[in-house]
């Protein structure tokens, strides 16, 4: 059960390569999104961000970037937040704080913003009121500071440069560990927190730091083209806050995990006028990603049995997934015909190289599971090549009304953490006829709608996609998880509209429903995907009301439905069990500043997510119910 939450949480942190097709720059797939509510949207709705963040904070509300007549926008946001579920009524160790501060300016040759945000988050409650234990990727007992800046500079009137910079810093505490006890309970039990503070001595505090810088410059004028020229860096570091107590297990060990990895991108794209309606795309990418290793602290036991677990002493590392390096290549070209007002055709093609560098190491286990004895493994250079294509359709069918089809292929390495290198044969030779490092090559078909009313918006979209070489986690009969590579395909719809009957009303929902099966024993049977890798059936939909000139209420319901075909496949170790959960905002306009009250889980339902109800399986700590109700006041100020 343990060696399954290591391999899975591994994963976690992988990206893949995944510079394929999608860089020839195929027809937009028209989507549409629920109107997002000022009150529930993330950073992105203050200024057009280039990274993406991972978890914004629910109590956050959006700053609206200042508008070319403003010289200058000064924003401030403070919040806070409070549980108001079962017995955990403003509990004073349930607040969290928010702060955040917005700047931007505009001149004739420079635009600039700064947006810098700090979080400090105390401990969570069930719907119960019952304390939730601290786990890895929990969001409470932390502190997050978030700086983002951004400038556009006009270097002249053909030539322009954008730099944009983030910075984000995240510190957890541990103060809630699971409570063992209860968890010796017969059956399934859900994971409930004891006040334990506990201090790691001799290692690094736990939390996550990242670095981005992204760089473009473009000249709308080389030549009689448009020359665009891009640069990306990214750093991650990370330290795990959760100790294992693995004794008697199969580490045997008092141990956790540190990892990072970094990023570097670089672009260079041509657009061409080649005919009155056509016009050629055209240049060469490049990514690379590093991964360092992912290291083992171990503990000393008897520090951490002295202080009943409150002092974890560092006393050694080890490696547990060698380091190694992703990259990739790529040259494309693509023709963009506007054929007449209504129809549009794109098509395009690339050559994608790939490669994968994996350097000598030692292995801590064999793959049977004990500790590895021999010589060292030997690394490798591993290189993949592959032509690429793309095609897209629009058909404009009314002036209201577009049709569109596209079809594009990529490929990349799946990158799970490399089961293989952690538990290896003795006599593996790392080549390119090993499955687990050869490319998934996917074929993506869509097929939409697209209307843009004056009251109404709408899009229906389907897709298909099939690989010959998937990767995915299967449930194991004993409990864990393993890597599949296998023939897959995955298919599904989106469906959203937003409906304005009157200038006080507004609602809208969005419909996400997807399949997806593998061949896993190669005899022409497809079954049904992990819940790790297919989603259930989503709904969110929203009513909004304008109640008064200075008053704005809004409900949102998020629904996520139960599914059985995982589990019935094999895939998954149980059925998913669907909940459904709503929140509920006012805003009130003071003058030019606002004050909102947030409530989420309005009907403190009692619920687990989909991971938590996989995760929980195999380790119970981590078994973990969803927060229960929460307030929050939020005050923003337009200086």
């Amino acid at each position: 059960m343990q060696l399954a939450r290591f391999a899975l949480l591994a994963s976690v942190v992988i990206s893949p390569i995944d510079q394929g097709a999608s860089d020839l720059l195929p027809l937009e797939a028209k989507s549409i999104k629920i109107r997002p509510s000022e009150n529930f949207t993330s950073k992105e709705q203050v200024t057009k961000k280039i990274f993406a963040d991972e978890s914004e904070s629910t109590q956050e509300t959006s700053v609206a970037p200042s508008s070319p007549q403003n010289t200058f926008t000064a924003i401030s946001i403070a919040g806070v937040t409070a549980p108001i579920g079962g017995r955990a009524v403003f509990k004073s160790e349930g607040f969290d704080y928010f702060v955040r501060h917005y700047l931007a300016g505009t001149s004739k040759k420079l635009d600039y913003s700064i947006d810098i945000s700090k979080t400090s988050n105390n401990s969570n409650f069930d719907a119960a009121g019952n304390l939730l234990p601290n786990v890895t990727f929990g969001q409470d007992d932390s502190a997050r500071l978030d700086v983002f800046t951004s400038a556009n500079i006009s270097l002249s009137k053909k030539e322009n440069l954008q730099v944009a910079l983030r910075s984000i810093k995240q510190s957890y505490n541990v103060k809630v560990v699971p409570n063992q006890e209860f968890l010796q309970s017969p059956g399934q039990q859900l994971s409930r927190g004891i006040r334990r503070s506990v201090v790691v001595n001799n290692a690094l505090s736990p939390g996550t730091s990242s670095t981005d810088i992204d760089l473009k410059y473009t000249n709308k004028n080389f030549l009689g083209s448009v020359l665009s020229l891009s640069s990306y860096y990214r750093r991650l570091n990370y330290v795990e806050r959760s100790l294992l107590d693995n004794r008697n297990g199969f580490f045997d060990e008092i141990l956790r995990r540190t990892f990072g990895s970094e990023i570097i991108e670089g672009k260079l794209q041509v657009e061409t006028p080649l005919f009155d309606r056509v016009r050629l795309q055209w240049g060469a990418d490049y990514k690379q990603q590093t991964k360092d290793a992912v290291r083992f602290e171990l503990f000393d036991r008897q520090t951490y049995d002295r202080s009943d677990g409150r002092i974890a002493q560092k006393i050694s590392e080890v490696d547990y997934v060698p380091s190694y390096q992703l990259g990739s290549f790529g040259l494309f070209t693509q023709a963009n015909w506007q054929i007449n007002n209504r129809l549009k055709l794109s098509a395009g093609v690339r050559y994608n190289l790939l490669r994968l560098n994996i350097e000598d190491y030692t292995p801590l286990y064999d793959n049977d599971y004990n500790r590895y004895e021999g010589n060292p493994i030997s690394g490798n250079t591993l290189q993949y090549e592959d032509l690429l294509f793309n095609a897209g359709l629009s058909y404009q069918l009314t002036s209201k009304l577009q049709l569109y089809t596209v079809f594009e292929q990529e490929s990349f390495i799946p990158d799970y953490g490399f089961d293989i290198l952690s538990f290896p044969p003795r006599d593996l030779k790392i080549n390119t006829t090993l499955t687990p490092f050869q490319p998934q090559k996917v074929n993506t078909y869509k097929l939409g709608l697209e209307g843009q009313w004056q009251q109404f918006q709408a899009t229906f979209a389907a897709f298909y996609q099939d690989s010959s070489l998937g990767a995915v986690y299967t449930a194991t009969s004993n409990g864990s998880y393993e890597i599949i590579r296998a023939p897959q395909r995955n298919y599904g719809i989106q469906a959203a509209f937003n409906f304005q009957p009157s200038t006080k009303w507004q609602l809208g929902a969005i419909l996400n429903y997807s399949l997806g099966q593998n061949d896993r024993d190669k005899n022409g049977k497809y079954l049904a995907l992990s819940s790790y890798e297919v989603s259930p059936l989503t709904l969110t939909a929203y009513i909004e009301n304008q109640t008064s000139p200075g008053w704005r209420n809004r409900l949102q319901m998020s629904h996520i439905s139960s599914r059985k075909a995982g589990f019935e496949s094999g895939a998954d170790a149980l059925p998913i069990l669907g909940y459904t959960v709503f929140d509920l905002s006012s805003t009130f306009q003071i003058g030019r500043d606002d004050i909102t009250l947030n409530i989420q889980n309005l009907l403190n339902q009692s619920y687990q997510t989909v991971n938590a109800q996989l995760d929980g399986f195999a380790d119970e700590t981590l078994n973990l119910p969803g927060r229960g109700r929460t307030i929050s006041l939020i005050y923003r100020i337009r200086w």
